[in-house]
């Protein structure tokens, strides 16, 4: 995807952007302003807590995972190239769920902590997979993410996938 679906996207959607990415450069750290605010990691958690918990009665959500693109800033720089030469792909989901259900083959969800915002290659990536007839969803809360699974789930028909 080119820079114009993206600077499409931020004029579209204003409040769901960072006003720093609007020109497609790598934006720096975005931090909450409200310090009781989970962390992204901390909703990753919160979330895959609830599906381990809840897979006795949903089977399914025994396939939830994360994608390991975490952390790559705080590795060692041979680790990190390592592991780009292994297939990580910067802005690929936090979280897939790779169950069929209705006409999706998958649901992927972006995490993002409450006033962060997505970046320029989550964005293409997200848009990439959409194209490809694969569920997408971002979620500012553990709450929004666990709704977008359940809906996924249990009522495919009126799942809309987009961001």
């Amino acid at each position: 995807m080119d820079s114009t679906g993206w600077k499409e996207f931020v004029e579209d959607n204003p409040d769901r952007v960072a006003g720093d990415t609007a020109d497609g450069k790598e934006p720096g750290p975005r931090i909450s302003e409200h310090t009781d605010q989970p962390l992204e990691s901390e909703i990753q958690i919160d979330v895959v807590q609830w599906a381990r918990a809840a897979q006795s009665y949903r089977p399914a959500l025994t396939l939830l995972h994360s994608t390991p693109n975490e952390g790559m800033v705080d590795m060692h720089p041979a680790t990190a190239r390592k592991r780009k030469r292994m297939g990580i792909v910067s802005g690929v989901p936090d979280l897939c769920l790779p169950v069929p259900s209705g006409e999706w083959p998958t649901l992927y969800l972006e995490l993002k902590r409450e006033g962060e915002d997505l970046r320029p290659e989550q964005y293409e990536i997200l848009q990439a997979l959409q194209q490809e007839g694969v569920a997408v969803e971002v979620a500012w809360t553990a709450e929004q993410a666990i709704w977008a699974i359940t809906h996924y789930l249990d009522t495919p028909e009126t799942f809309l996938s987009g961001y």
